[in-house]
Order: structure tokens, then C-alpha cells, then sequence
């Protein structure tokens, strides 16, 4: 008898991400697959890239490190919290995106911030747009995550000097195994 018996086996395969994965574990042809917190919120709900709900599937725990969400604004800028950016541009990640659009989009809605009503443009772009297209001064703000800014600096892709952020999320689940 052994002190600590084997839970069980693990054969990895190769797949083309984390849509195949859900796609996997959905069909039943894998047991556990690592996905994208955003591709299971839209695997979920049916939408795009899949072509039907996707719900035959439970989160089993979080393996990278969590993230945060946050605003960012040009640093120049006299803007300290989301009631300073009434009338200003805005922009979130894909509709899909969690970090994104939907925990960016909660925030707002908990300040009684309606983003179509409140801010003369929003748009929908990457994650690095947002944070290139504030720095350069293009928009007034946007919706990204920490790890995301984070290496943008570190690549020396944008200055962190050149742009503040007003609104930081509580730690967040980033990718999942299904």
C-alpha cells in the first residue's frame, strides 16, 4: 500500500485553443480542457465562435495568475474618477471580453454610468489599441487589464508615465480548466 495513491491518469493532446478545448469537453472527446474565462462566457451563451450553447461543462478551478481590470486615461488629463469622463471618448475591448467589456461595463453601470448616454463615443477595439490610443491621446479613456498594460510597458510599446489609471478592479480569474 502506498502513503499516497496516483488520483488518476492524464493523457495531453494538442488542439488549436481554447475554443477546440470547450468544443472537446463539450462533445465529450476530452475530459478537461484549459480555456479563456471570455471563450467560456460566450460558449455559454451560444454566441460567436460557437454555433450553439455550450453547457455540458463545470469550472474545475483558475491556473495563471488572477487579473485586474482597470480605466486608463491620459496622464495629462484632469480626470480622477469615471464622473470626470461625461461627454469624453471611451473605448472597451470585444463585447465578449470580460476584461474588456463586461466587468469595465459593471463598474460603469454601478457609478449609474450608461456608456451610450455618457460618453460622446464608445467603440469596441483591442487591448492594446486602448492602451496605445490613450497614451498617443487619441481617446480620452478605456477599459484594459493589468497584466495586458503591463507588458505593453515592459516591451516598451507604451510609456507608463504617459497615462494613469483611475479604476482598479478586485482580482479576477483569468484561465480556467472546463
Amino acid at each position: 500500500s502506498r502513503a499516497n495513491p496516483p488520483m488518476g491518469s492524464c493523457s495531453p493532446n494538442t488542439s488549436g485553443g481554447g475554443v477546440e478545448n470547450l468544443r472537446r469537453v463539450e462533445s465529450g472527446t476530452a475530459q478537461i480542457g484549459m480555456v479563456q474565462v471570455d471563450l467560456m462566457y460566450t460558449g455559454w451563451r451560444g454566441e460567436k465562435p460557437f454555433d450553439k450553447e455550450m453547457r455540458n461543462w463545470r469550472t474545475l478551478g483558475v491556473v495563471v495568475p488572477v487579473l485586474a481590470n482597470h480605466v486608463v486615461v491620459l496622464a495629462s488629463q484632469k480626470i480622477r474618477t469615471a464622473s470626470d469622463l461625461k461627454g469624453k471618448t471611451f473605448a472597451f475591448g470585444d463585447k465578449g471580453s470580460t476584461s474588456g467589456y463586461l466587468i469595465p461595463l459593471h463598474y460603469l453601470m454601478t457609478q449609474g454610468i450608461t456608456p451610450e448616454k455618457y460618453f460622446s463615443k464608445v467603440i469596441n477595439t483591442s487591448h492594446q489599441a486602448i492602451e496605445t490610443q490613450v497614451t498617443q491621446g487619441v481617446l480620452d479613456a478605456g477599459a484594459d487589464y493589468n497584466r495586458n498594460r503591463n507588458a505593453m510597458i515592459e516591451q516598451g510599446l507604451i510609456k507608463a508615465e504617459d497615462s494613469k489609471i483611475i479604476w482598479i478592479s478586485a482580482p479576477l480569474p483569468n484561465d480556467a480548466f472546463a
